[in-house]
């Protein structure tokens, strides 16, 4: 389980309008997506890979017609990646807000598809240098984006689990305060 150092600034006071702003709109418990920061590293990054889903998944459907939900439903019925294409395809995200999404897809990758995956940790994740150069390029900086309210957050590196917390919350809530398009043809 991932724990803040000493020094880092308190995760609960450094994003927690984002954090019950993200809860509130996909009607969660308050506090529930804070008390990941609490549980192991593998719980923190299966369970934001279920909101990332969520939320892209509500996002996709709010913003397509009926013809392009025809489409590509069965792509939005197999999981993160397929969303995020998804999502990029209809420029619901920036390129930004996929690499976050995409790194998170890595993960959780790397937390189920293998049983080595059971025992993850942000630590031996990190370990590797490309995971870790990976991690850093996508989840690195945290800037608040043009067209919509999500707050800025600050730039440190708090823990893996709350740059990971962070970005996922930012990008979701992003998604879901988005006014709803109508797209033509």
């Amino acid at each position: 389980m991932s724990k803040q150092p000493d020094n880092a600034p308190d995760v609960a006071t450094v994003f927690p309008k984002l954090i019950g702003a993200l809860e509130a709109q996909l009607e969660l418990p308050r506090g529930i997506l804070l008390s990941l920061l609490e549980q192991s590293d593998w719980e923190l990054v299966i369970k934001a890979s279920v909101v990332a889903e969520v939320a892209l998944g509500e996002a996709i459907q709010r913003a397509l017609t009926s013809a392009d939900r025809e489409q590509i439903t069965e792509k939005i019925n197999q999981g993160l990646g397929p969303k995020i294409k998804v999502a990029k395809r209809f420029a619901l995200l920036s390129r930004e807000q996929c690499d976050y999404l995409w790194e998170l897809s890595t993960m959780r990758n790397a937390c189920v598809h293998d049983r080595k995956g059971l025992s993850f940790t942000f630590s031996s994740y990190l370990r590797d240098r490309a995971n870790l150069a990976s991690f850093r390029r996508r989840l690195g900086t945290l800037k608040s984006h043009p067209g919509h309210s999500a707050p800025e957050l600050p730039e440190t590196f708090l823990t893996p689990a709350a740059a990971v917390m962070a970005r996922v919350s930012q990008v979701c809530l992003a998604l879901l305060m988005k006014p709803t398009r109508t797209r033509t043809h």
